[in-house]
Formats: C-alpha cells, structure tokens, sequence
C-alpha cells in the first residue's frame, strides 16, 4: 500500500505523519495509565 501512495506520501507527508504522531501518543498514553492502575490496585 505504501509503494502504491509514494507520491501521495511526497504530496502530503503530514498525512502521514500526524497519524503517527497520533498513534504513538496513544499508546504512550495508554501504557501510563495501566501503569497507574496497577500501581493503584497493587496497594
């Protein structure tokens, strides 16, 4: 999919890059919080 849209990709990177961004927030964010829910639930 990617090597079909290479000159989308040229065209318009922030169409790929903000979903990544995006993406990666997520999951940093998620990790936080279950890292805080089982620090919470272990006491």
């Amino acid at each position: 999919m990617i090597s079909e849209n290479i000159e989308g990709i040229a065209l318009a990177p922030w169409a790929v890059v903000v979903p990544a961004v995006c993406l990666g927030v997520l999951a940093v964010a998620t990790n936080l919080g279950m890292d805080r829910l089982a620090a919470r639930l272990d006491r």
